[in-house]
């Protein structure tokens, strides 16, 4: 049995490596596969390294596969169910706090390009249903945000969002407020400076001033 488990792992890096180098390539709207028995090897890869503890390279492939996926021309497959939700909530917030911990140790920007846009915004959706997530088959899931919000916090401490357009400060804001109010997270005194900064550029941006 044990080996079994073995060969399904391999096969399953397997696909995911092939997959990875197709949308790395840009190839994804090329080829054609069952998307929706894709997302049904999908779950229990999530479950599988959540319940052993692995945060491996394949939750990152899975991450950056899937918002290719949401990005191809006549794509048909959608986020219609709260178990969907909240599995791409966790493929993505694993993957985004990953990112801001590379950034904060000082590899790269974090640059919210359309794909992390994307994501932010599955993410904001699932925190707006989190009241009707049964948790009990997704355990992490909570931890998962949180760690997320946390990885928000250190970089909203070490960096500032005024150097990035007022759009993207925006979405990173309500974000980060909608995860304060969800996750009951305590507003620091940072986290004060950050919002009235926002809310004051908000008053004097062109487009945005006769508003408020």
């Amino acid at each position: 049995m044990e080996k079994i488990n073995k060969n399904k792992e391999r096969v399953t890096s397997l696909l995911l490596m092939v997959l990875r180098m197709v949308h790395h390539l840009r190839l994804l709207d090329q080829i054609y596969f069952n998307i929706n028995q894709f997302y049904d090897v999908t779950e229990p890869i999530i479950i599988h390294n959540f319940k052993e503890g692995q945060h491996s390279f394949i939750m990152t492939y899975l991450s950056k596969i899937w918002s290719g996926i949401f990005e191809i021309s006549g794509n048909t497959f959608q986020i219609d169910t709260i178990d969907k939700l909240k599995y791409f909530a966790t493929i993505f917030a694993n993957d985004l706090s990953h990112k801001l911990r590379k950034v904060i140790n000082g590899v790269g920007k974090f640059e919210l390009n359309k794909f992390k846009k994307q994501r932010i915004y599955i993410l904001y959706f699932t925190l707006v249903a989190f009241g009707m997530i049964d948790e009990t088959g997704v355990f992490w899931l909570r931890k998962v945000f949180k760690r997320l919000h946390s990885s928000f916090q250190e970089y909203l401490k070490k960096y500032s969002i005024e150097d990035i357009t007022m759009e993207d400060q925006i979405i990173i804001i309500q974000y980060y407020i909608k995860s304060l109010e969800t996750l009951h997270f305590h507003i620091s005194n940072h986290d004060e400076e950050v919002f009235q900064g926002i809310f004051t550029r908000l008053m004097t941006f062109p487009s945005l001033s006769n508003i408020f």
